[in-house]
This record gives structure tokens, sequence and C-alpha cells, in this order.
């Protein structure tokens, strides 16, 4: 069976495959997976309680004011709960689902515009890519933006090619749905893209029938509407928190020690595409040294230019942030492989970026073995089975032949995706850096042994910054009957006071409460022992310990 056909695009049982291997890794690995803090958590959070209060209108949830954002993802996963109950592949859902529709987009739309066969191997390189997959995997508002810059950039190009009424409404939909999930960035993009093209592309005229001066209000329209029921709601808090926090501090700062020096972006699309390392490399310095030589060439400068170049600039870094500019990527590199193949230039494209993308494919799997073994030692056979593939595939991309090379790239991409996230995920899970699940799953099997856990309150005292994740509350109310926060007198207090109450004790309050139990303080602490361990993630795995105390004995 012919994978790659003799016209040098991927054949029918290729894209079936990739297409299969996409959807099995966007839904079916490691969706059950303990949640990611802070924002996955906070999300999930905003969304269960969107449901529970009828808000819809402004995101709240425990700890998570720092996170809220305007709402079209928080809208996607409550609608998700809906369908599939309040569970992590529920929370994942939406997220999986806009980066299929973005690979699928590539695939269906840019055909015309960059010709069928680098349509398919794109849509190929933006599947097996580390950070699209990602961003699937995690309930975070990048995907969906992600999708709507894709499908509002390839309708702007497809309406300058041939004005349709159909691509103009696509264009506009899509802006005035990316404004809802995150705000500024597609204006962002869609801005410096539509004015670049005005400059530069030969066909500049045809950007007169978008209209922008028209329909550019109208796609701010559902953003206005949901500011007036915000405003209506709190007085405007919450607008002038977002203004504050995700425009003016990032444009003159970082928040969260989330900075990185010009070129962190481009390190970060390196790793993402190391498949497909010697076709990135090429295809990105293609698309800025012929900026201006071809209709091609210019849309995908301009599209990395806003897409990617301007996230360099900012102080703020995080590596979602140019995610925008990942489909067009995909494409440039799959420029370079489609011509590359029609002229099978084998040598010239299996030298050293040949040799260079095995190395890369080697060392990662050997870091990834390497790093489980010492922060999970318990997990680090099960670990093997994915970093075993991607040494196997290194070694195979620096000996093998053009084609066969592009297959391993594809594959191995994808299976490694496969492994990294289900494997991989698993014994990361079992671990102690996403233990929130696993100490509440304790509060509530301990607290079981006395009284049904839905008629107890749980309560949270003394977290330290490092241990104030959205995921706690998460678990934790939905195991319990209500939850509530307490200093420690207040904790002693309640336990003294003879109501049953479980508390989950942060390292702040332990020494505290410990004298507490030696001068007798706490007259009806029946329970006082550790809990499961925990690693800080956002503090370099260090142990930050938990421990549970309650008065229920004798309530049985």
């Amino acid at each position: 069976m012919h994978l790659i056909s003799e016209d040098r695009s991927p054949a029918r049982p290729l894209l079936l495959l990739m297409l299969l291997f996409l959807i099995v890794n966007l839904f079916f690995v490691g969706n059950n997976i303990c949640l990611w803090d802070d924002d996955e958590a906070a999300y999930a959070g905003f969304a269960l309680r969107m449901i529970e209060t009828g808000d819809w209108v402004n995101p709240q949830f425990t700890w998570s004011d720092v996170h809220r954002k305007t709402p079209f993802h928080f809208w996607t996963i409550a609608v998700s709960y809906l369908i599939f109950g309040v569970n992590e592949f529920a929370v994942r859902f939406p997220s999986a689902l806009a980066v299929l529709l973005t690979a699928l987009s590539i695939y269906f739309i840019s055909g015309k515009i960059w010709g069928q066969k680098t349509a398919a191997w794109s849509s190929i390189i933006f599947s097996t890519s580390f950070l699209s997959i990602s961003m699937g995997k995690m309930s975070l508002t990048d995907a969906w933006l992600m999708f709507f810059d894709t499908l509002a950039v390839l309708s702007l190009l497809r309406f300058l090619d041939k004005p349709s009424w159909k691509w103009n409404l696509l264009l506009w939909s899509a802006v005035a749905l990316g404004i809802m999930v995150k705000g500024p960035p597609i204006i962002i993009l869609l801005g410096g893209f539509w004015l670049g093209l005005a400059i530069l592309h030969p066909k500049r005229k045809n950007l007169i029938g978008t209209h922008p001066w028209i329909f550019g209000p109208l796609s701010l329209l559902p953003f206005v509407l949901w500011a007036y029921f915000s405003y209506m709601n709190d007085g405007g808090k919450l607008i002038t928190f977002l203004y504050e926090w995700y425009i003016v501090k990032r444009v003159g700062g970082a928040v969260f020690g989330q900075s990185g020096p010009p070129g962190y972006h481009f390190v970060v699309a390196i790793v993402a595409f190391i498949p497909w390392l010697p076709f990135f490399l090429k295809g990105f310095w293609n698309a800025l040294r012929f900026a201006r030589s071809d209709e091609q060439h210019i849309s995908l400068f301009l599209w990395l230019l806003f897409g990617w170049g301007f996230y360099e600039l900012m102080s703020s870094k995080l590596p979602s942030y140019a995610m925008g500019a990942h489909p067009a990527i995909a494409i440039a590199a799959a420029g370079i492989l489609v011509k590359y193949l029609e002229a099978d230039k084998n040598k010239e494209i299996a030298g050293w970026a040949w040799v260079l993308t095995g190395i890369f494919w080697i060392l990662l799997g050997l870091g990834v073995w390497i790093g489980f073994y010492y922060t999970f030692p318990d997990n680090n056979s099960t670990i093997g089975f994915v970093a075993v593939p991607m040494i196997i595939g290194g070694i195979a991309l620096i000996f093998v032949k053009l084609e066969q090379k592009v297959l391993i790239s594809a594959f191995w991409g994808a299976l490694t995706l496969t492994l990294l996230w289900g494997v991989g995920g698993q014994a990361f899970d079992a671990g102690s850096a996403k233990s929130s699940r696993k100490i509440v799953a304790s509060m509530k099997m301990e607290a079981g042994r006395f009284t049904n856990p839905k008629e107890l309150t749980a309560a949270f005292c003394g977290f330290s910054f490092r241990q104030l994740h959205m995921s706690f509350p998460f678990y934790t109310e939905r195991s319990f009957k209500e939850i509530k926060e307490l200093s420690v007198q207040e904790a002693i207090a309640e336990m003294n006071s003879g109501k049953p109450i479980i508390i989950l004790v942060g390292e702040g309050a332990i020494p505290h409460l410990e004298y507490a139990i030696k001068q007798g303080s706490l007259k009806s602490l029946s329970y006082f022992k550790p809990a499961p361990e925990w690693r800080s993630l956002n503090d370099q795995l260090k142990v930050h310990p938990f421990s549970i105390m309650h008065n229920l004995e004798g309530r049985q």
C-alpha cells in the first residue's frame, strides 16, 4: 500500500490514519488525568459555577479571580458538562474539538490558496505538532483562539482571491467569537494582517469588499452586549480588571514571572515541530526571505509577523501566546516538503538537518526518561514506553531515505503524542506533582469511615501561596456538602464547637495546629495526619506538605 501518491501528495490511507491518530490523541488519550493548575482548574470551576448559579455573565470560582476572561470558553465547558457530566473529559472536550476544527480548516480551506498537496501535508504536520495537540489536552482558551485565528485568516485570503459573501461572513464571525474567547489577540492578528495585505498584496483592492468599517464594529457587538450585562451585574469591576490585567500589565511588563527574551517563541516552535524540523526551518526562512516575491509568501510572512513576531517583542510570554501562527508554520513547512518530494532532493535535505532532527528526538527521549526517573522513580519503567520509540525514531531519521523519513516523522510524531499523553500522562498523574484529586480522595475516604461526605462540611486552612490551586476546591466541593476557608483560630473554634467537620491543612497552619494539639487547645480533635505527598509544579517540584484533621470519631 502506497502512503505517498505518485504526485507526492499524502495518499488517502495516510490521511485517514493521521485523522484517526488525531481523533484518538485529542479525545481518547489521557483525558481523565487530574485537572492542571491553575488555569484549567479555574476554567472548570467557572463553568461549574455558571450552571450552579445561573450567572453566565461574570466568571467566578474560589481563588480564581486573576484567571477571569471573556466567557466563550467557559460557556463551551458548561455545555459540555450538560452533555457529558461534570468530569475531566467534559472539561477538555471543547479544546479538543477546537484543535480538530483547526486541522480540518487547514485541510479544507487552504488548498485553494497554497494547493491541495500543501494543504494535506500542512494538516498532517499540524496534527503531529506537540504544542497543537497539547492545546487540545488542556482546557485553555488558546485552542479556541487558534481556531478562530485560523478561520479568520484563511477566510480573508479566500475572499481576497475570489470575493464572496460566504468568506466575508466566516471572517467576521470568527473575529467576533475570537474576541469573546480572549479579547484583543485576534484583533492584533487580523488588524495587522489586513493592513499588511492592503500594502503588499497584488489583489489588495478586493479588501474593500470586506467592509471593515461596517463589519468591524458589528463584530464587536457580542462583546459589547456581554460587557453591558457584566457592568449591570457588578458595576464594571470585571471589565476594569480585564483591561488592567490583560492589557495594561502585559503590555508594560510580565505577570507571575511569565517572561522571556526575544526568540522565546522560536525555541518553543522548534520543540513543537521536532518531527518536521528540516522543513520548519527552511519554510520559516523562506517566508522571511521571499516575503514580497509572490502572494503565498506575502500571506505567510504577514501571518507569522502578527501571529508570532508581535509576541516575541512582548515581555510577557507563555508558549501558547503565539499559537495563532502555528498553522502558518505548518503550511510553510508543508510547502518545502512538497517541493523536496517532487524534486526528490534526498541529498540536500538528508544532511545536517535530518541528523539534527534525529539527535533532537534521541535527546528528547533520553531527557523524558531521565526526568521521570529522578522525579517519579516509581513510574520510571512506564515512561520507557514513551522514551524508547522517540529514540528509535530519532535513529531511523538519520539513516533511511527521504520518503521513509517523511513517513517516520508522521507516524512517530503521532505515536509519540499518543504515548506521551497516554502512558506518560498517566504516569505523571500517578505521581505527587498532580495529587490534588488524590488528597481530596483521602479526605473523602477518611470521612466516609464515620459519615456520608455529601452531608459534611470540608474546609481549607493555612494554604501557602504555592498551595492555592483551584483543583482543590473543584474536587472538594464535588465530594462534600460545602467548603469554606478558615484561619487557624477559626479552625480551632470549628473543631471545638462539636459540629462535624474535616479540614485540609496547608503548610502555613500545620505548626500552629501541632502546637495547639500539644497545648490541649483542640479538645474535639480525633484525627490529624499527613495527606499524600504533594509537589508544587510551579515551585520546581518542591514538597509543600498538607495534613488532614477532623472531629468525626464516634459519630458512626
